[in-house]
């Protein structure tokens, strides 16, 4: 499947966001990947910073940034954005 196909999702890997949650969010990301068969549909990337710290932790999904994620939090905003686009 080409890139252009693909949803991308942004894990803001920053000091700040990495510290509040998103060390384990991304885990809990990959895990949620591999449980619903996205892994040929999505491309999971880290960057360093999304600039908005105060606002993190951070993460986008395609288009939509979603701010102050926990990683409880993590499975329900998946479930929201690939429902939404009628891919899970």
């Amino acid at each position: 499947m080409a890139n252009d196909n693909k949803t991308v999702i942004s894990v803001c890997m920053g000091s700040s966001c990495f510290s509040r949650g998103n060390n384990e969010s991304i885990e809990l990301i990959k895990k949620y990947i591999s449980d619903y068969n996205l892994s040929e549909r999505v491309i999971l990337k880290g960057n360093l910073c999304h600039g908005n710290c105060s606002l993190g932790p951070n993460m986008s999904i395609g288009d939509y940034m979603y701010q102050g994620i926990l990683p409880e939090n993590i499975y329900d905003i998946m479930k929201s954005a690939f429902s939404s686009e009628g891919k899970e």
